[in-house]
Formats: C-alpha cells, sequence, structure tokens
C-alpha cells in the first residue's frame, strides 16, 4: 500500500481463477485460493506482509528494500500468451497529509521462467503519483479572554476612556491543509466607533500555524518604523509593554531619534 494511503477494498479482479491454481498470500503468509468472490481476499485489518525486493520501493515512502510492509500479493500458476491479469483496488489518503504531498505506488512481478525454483529478478511496473491538493478552510473566532469571555465570535469591550487603547483580540486558524494567506480588514463604513477613531491591524509573529490578530485603537498613536513629519526621519521606540501571548512586544510609545518629537 501506498505511504500516507490506507487501504479500504478491491474493486475487480481479472485472469485470476481458483480453478486455475491462482492464490493470494493471506495476512499469516499462507498462500489461499483465490474464492469465489475475489474482491473479498482482503481487508484493511487484514493484508499480506510485503518483503520489497531489492532496490524497489513498492510504497512510494523513499526506501527501498523494506520488510513487512502491508500490501497484497497474487500468484498466478500460469500465464499464457497474450493473457492479462489486472487487480483495481481503492485506498483513501490521510487527512493530515499536507498539500502537495506525492502518493506513488508501483507494482512488481516476479515469475520463476526457467523453472529452477529461484524467483527472477522482479520487473516494477510504472510508477502511480497522485498529488494531494490543497484545501481551503479559515476558522476566525474572538478569544475569550477577559473583559470578554464569551465564546461567540465577538470581542466586546464595554467602554473606553477618551484616548485610551482599546485592544480587540481574535484568533484567525488556518484548517486547511497548506499555507495559506487571509486577508483582514475592518468595517469602518459599518462601525460604531466615535468619529477621529484610528484602527490598526496588529500582526503577530509568533505563531505560524494559527496567526493571532489585534485591533489597537489609540487616537495619535505613531507606529515605530513611520517617519516623522517635522524630519522625515524614523521613529524609535521609547517604551513598550507586551500583550501577552497574543502578540510580540509593541511600543505604546514612539519617538524620532533625531528631533525627539512623539
Amino acid at each position: 500500500m501506498p505511504a500516507n494511503a490506507t487501504f479500504v477494498d478491491i474493486t475487480t479482479v481479472n485472469g485470476l481463477l481458483a480453478s486455475n491454481g491462482d492464490t493470494y498470500e493471506d495476512n499469516t503468509g499462507t498462500d489461499q485460493n483465490i474464492p469465489a468472490d475475489a474482491t473479498t481476499m482482503y481487508t484493511p485489518a487484514a493484508l499480506a506482509s510485503i518483503d520489497e525486493p531489492a532496490g524497489v520501493d513498492l510504497d512510494g515512502d523513499g526506501t527501498s528494500g523494506e520488510t513487512g510492509i502491508p500490501g497484497i500479493q497474487l500468484t498466478d500458476a500460469s500465464l499464457g500468451v497474450n493473457t492479462t491479469v489486472s487487480v483495481v483496488y481503492t485506498v483513501s489518503f490521510d487527512p493530515a497529509a499536507a498539500a502537495g504531498t506525492e502518493i506513488k505506488n508501483t507494482f512488481a512481478a516476479q515469475g520463476d521462467l526457467d523453472g529452477d525454483n529461484t524467483p527472477d529478478t522482479p520487473v516494477t511496473s510504472n510508477t502511480v503519483t497522485t498529488v494531494i491538493g490543497q484545501t481551503y478552510a479559515v476558522d476566525a473566532d474572538d478569544t475569550e479572554i477577559a473583559p470578554d469571555t464569551t465564546n461567540d465570535d465577538v470581542f466586546n469591550v464595554a467602554s473606553a476612556a477618551s484616548g485610551a487603547v482599546v485592544d480587540f483580540k481574535h484568533t484567525i486558524t488556518n484548517n486547511g491543509n497548506g499555507d495559506d494567506v487571509f486577508e483582514l480588514s475592518v468595517d469602518t463604513a459599518g462601525s460604531t466607533f466615535p468619529a477621529g477613531t484610528t484602527l490598526q491591524l496588529l500582526e503577530c509573529g509568533w505563531h505560524s500555524a494559527n496567526h493571532r490578530y489585534q485591533w489597537r485603537w489609540q487616537p495619535g498613536y505613531r507606529f515605530p518604523g513611520a517617519r516623522c513629519s517635522e524630519c522625515a526621519e524614523y521613529y524609535r521606540e521609547s517604551g513598550s509593554a507586551g500583550v501577552g501571548q497574543w502578540c510580540r512586544p509593541l511600543c505604546l510609545y514612539a519617538h524620532c531619534h533625531v528631533c525627539w518629537r512623539q
């Protein structure tokens, strides 16, 4: 079975019959006659234990010559001229597999053409590769920490003094299976903030999987990295305050390092 996949069932089998002496190897390593309904030979819990031939990577995990890997092993007692054998089976992919993961599967045929009871060098099939596509999912939630401990996706701050800093804390979680970009914005047209309110989106740099963001409101606030309107030099931090796990330490006040204008 391919790595990052789980066997489900056999869909069809053609060219293998018990009446011809054809067999399959069960999960104990014993050869059994092909049943009347050949699709019932294997179940997810009862697969054969396969030893990969030297130099062959049947399950596509990047390692060849492994022993004891789960799979299916069938024996056709005699393969006639211009005769084919086919087996179609279904697998389910690991739901936790990241986008771009390659699922590779290879079959190997091995016979004893000279009848010396020693298996000949195996002949491998072409490798079939399936690439896991990206799924997209995002969850936006409030943090349920004080002062708003209600789990309702809304972070409420009952009141704030004029000029105060107010944090609206939310968690943005990427529930997809690959890296993604989410564009966040504030609906200023539909907001009820007082006139003159400034809204800033602060991005957390501490966690790559579940990014946290805060809206910080402080009229007249200047972020480090902005340019001073008097001398065009950059602002620098003059004081900082941590906001716990939700964001890297942020400067509450900034000054120009040339003219010290705040």
